[in-house]
């Protein structure tokens, strides 16, 4: 099963700058493609996300916990 959740790109910042419990916003971007390693292997990969950089201030907290492979 794949889930998606999708906002127009206006939401995130309105959130933040309207409500002071928002801290960080980010977005995801669904791509498949290759992905080459140092050793220049080629990997195809699929169903990846790139994502704008404040998606890791987002979960660099010390509240954040990892259970089974999805933040809390």
């Amino acid at each position: 099963m794949f889930a998606c959740a999708a906002a127009v790109p206006a939401v995130g910042p309105a959130m933040k700058d309207n409500f002071p419990e928002v801290l960080e916003f980010s977005w995801a971007f669904p791509i498949d493609g290759l992905v080459a390693t140092e050793d220049n292997i080629s990997v195809r990969e699929q169903k990846m996300q790139i994502v704008t950089p404040s998606f890791l201030k987002m979960f660099d907290r010390e509240e954040n916990y990892i259970l089974g492979g999805y933040f809390l």
